[in-house]
């Protein structure tokens, strides 16, 4: 039990620790320029029946895909 609670302690210290929080901002950034990139790729020119989300289906629809996909990911 001791040791559990340590465990839970450390990783509690490590994920609430800002430095990480910067080195892995750009991590997250380029995984969903490259999602972005790979959606606009499946998507275009017209194939919105290919994305399985149903909200952002919608929103492709509305803007296009090109806008978006800018547009839903910089809401994410």
């Amino acid at each position: 039990m001791k040791i559990l609670l340590l465990i839970l302690h450390t990783l509690f210290k490590v994920f609430s620790c800002s430095l990480l929080f910067w080195l892995l901002l750009p991590l997250f950034v380029i995984v969903n320029i490259f999602d972005a990139h790979s959606t606009y790729l499946v998507l275009k020119p017209n194939h919105y029946h290919r994305e399985r989300n149903p909200l952002a289906r919608w929103v492709f629809r509305k803007l296009g895909i090109p806008q978006g996909i800018i547009i839903f990911k910089g809401v994410l």
